[in-house]
């Protein structure tokens, strides 16, 4: 296909979801397909340690809100969750999505089932805030079944203030974390037993066993993927993504990787964001 064909096809999602199947908002007193929590894996906070919040993303059967990579349709889920002076928040961490492919050859990344989106933070260890502390969500989300809807939701949570150097136990969400955490995709090493990835000519190409599934999920600044509907995704261990060549080169090569043992087994997501480079091209 054409990049003219990508760009027309962009251009009429954008206009359908605009003006035909997305309302701006959620009208008052009508129910919600989204609906956003604060949880926290730890009890309390603790001066000079870390806490873990989460934000749990509950959606009504049949909806889904889009990852914040690439996708043809819909806006990136956005949340934000600020603390009191002296709770200094990272980096948030997103579990990775599933694919969905709709009529007309369109792919999206989705959420279609309640996710959990974790924030820790790191506390200081002068943190004084009497005996509670307080948080605060604001999730900014487009939801889709049949149609579409934007919407704004937000939640807040208060927790104790332990001594310093106490350990805060674990909380009855603490559950909900252990069970996200494997979803949370980590950095792809530079050796993996048994995978590989690299560049060759104007392909990403990994390779895992012969019958493990390989699915790529393209990030917000990944390259131009030639044909991610067929190539993104792999039953048969071998994943070679063919790049497009635009005004700025080939690639990057930039989001997160699934692969699941024998198809079925338990899955590991890893981070990639691989350049092409000369030495990768004549390597």
């Amino acid at each position: 296909m054409s990049v003219r064909f990508h760009m027309l096809r962009a251009v009429f999602v954008a206009a359908v979801l605009a003006f035909s199947s997305c309302r701006e908002a959620v009208r008052d007193g009508e129910e919600t397909p989204v609906r956003v929590r604060l949880v926290a894996e730890e009890t309390s906070v603790v001066p000079g340690g870390a806490l873990h919040l989460g934000v749990v993303v509950d959606l009504a059967e049949g909806w889904h809100v889009y990852w914040r990579g690439r996708s043809d349709s819909g806006a990136p889920l956005e949340i934000r969750v600020d603390g009191p002076d002296g709770c200094e928040a990272g980096e948030t961490l997103w579990p990775a999505p599933e694919r969905l492919v709709s009529p007309g050859g369109i792919l999206d990344h989705v959420y279609r089932e309640d996710a959990l989106v974790i924030v820790p933070f790191r506390v200081r260890e002068d943190f004084s805030f009497g005996d509670l502390a307080e948080f605060r969500c604001t999730a900014r989300w487009v939801a889709c079944r049949e149609a579409c809807v934007a919407g704004t939701d937000t939640a807040a949570l208060v927790l104790p203030v332990s001594r310093a150097g106490e350990q805060a136990s674990l909380s009855s969400e603490a559950g909900l974390f252990r069970r996200t955490r494997p979803s949370i995709p980590v950095p792809l090493p530079d050796t993996l037993p048994g995978v590989r990835a690299r560049w060759e000519d104007d392909r990403f190409v990994v390779r895992a066993g012969e019958d493990d599934r390989v699915v790529f999920f393209p990030a917000a600044d990944c390259g131009e993927l030639a044909d991610p509907i067929a190539d993104a995704v792999s039953d048969r261990g071998l994943l070679a993504l063919r790049f497009r060549r635009t005004e700025s080169g080939v690639g990057p090569a930039s989001g997160v990787i699934e692969i699941r043992n024998n198809a079925r087994g338990p899955a590991a997501f890893y981070e990639v964001n691989s350049a092409l480079t000369e030495d990768w091209a004549s390597d």
